[in-house]
């Protein structure tokens, strides 16, 4: 809502060794010390920007409408690629133009797109490898206390960079995603939606029979604990996506597969 500061959520291929997280949370707290800080995630592999696209689409939803969503997954950092604001449905994205929003936005739709450029925003001098903390910080900041987007920079012109994880190919009578992530627990979590299933059920009259990746096939489930110990279920998970996982024990180990591997559905 206009007039009510709203919260940021950090994503971040930081990790919780360094001082990153905790300068880049300075730099958005000396525009609003007041300004509500979440921890999406800082684990996210380094560089890999797949998978912080893949884990922002798993939750953003969760989190409240105006939340700020400030993601710095930035191989490109100190180079021309542009620094963007994003607003998409009741959401607001800062960060980096190098796909990494790409499946959030083709969820919500894009509204207005600017380009980070005013200045006078920016924390100086700016770092050539930190613009977490020097511009998606300050930026996300002033964004999440006045929700003024434009007040962040010119319109963006062109098209963003987009990510493209086409798999699907109905002609073989199955769905086909990737692993978009891998918990702690070893559960390989896909980019394979409940809805998607919902929709291939509803024009094909079948419902789906397998699963398959990295060479093996693969039960369903309705829980963890339906197959028995160490034997691998698929089972739709907490955010509504496929997922591998292996009672008392780690998919990811037993199958040696991990971000990015090809998943097929089977209707036939």
């Amino acid at each position: 809502m206009p007039g009510m500061t709203q919260s940021i959520a950090l994503l971040t291929d930081f990790g919780l060794n360094d001082t990153y997280v905790g300068s880049l949370k300075a730099s958005a707290l000396k525009v609003n010390p007041a300004l509500p800080i979440l921890d999406l995630c800082h684990n996210i592999q380094p560089q890999n920007i797949d998978h912080a696209a893949f884990v922002l689409r798993m939750v953003y939803q969760d989190y409240p409408k105006g939340t700020v969503f400030t993601c710095v997954v930035d191989p490109g950092v100190g180079t021309e690629r542009h620094a963007i604001a994003v607003q998409a449905g009741p959401y607001y994205f800062v960060g980096p133009d190098n796909g990494l929003f790409t499946f959030a936005l083709q969820e919500e739709g894009i509204s207005q797109i600017v380009h980070l450029n005013n200045e006078s925003l920016w924390n100086q001098p700016v770092s050539q490898t930190f613009h977490g903390r020097d511009i998606f910080g300050p930026c996300a900041a002033h964004l999440a206390t006045n929700q003024d987007l434009s007040a962040l920079g010119s319109p963006f012109e062109g098209n963003l960079q987009e990510l493209d994880w086409s798999l699907i190919d109905s002609a073989q009578e199955q769905l086909a995603g990737r692993v978009g992530h891998v918990d702690r627990f070893g559960n390989l979590i896909t980019s394979i939606h409940q809805s998607d299933v919902s929709e291939y059920e509803k024009s094909s009259q079948q419902k789906p029979q397998s699963i398959h990746s990295c060479d093996w096939n693969i039960r369903w489930g309705h829980t963890y604990e339906d197959a028995p110990e160490e034997t691998l279920v698929g089972i739709w998970g907490s955010s509504g996506f496929l997922e591998i996982a292996m009672r008392q024990g780690s998919a990811q180990q037993e199958l040696d597969c991990g971000i990015g591997e090809p998943v097929y559905l089977s209707f036939a």
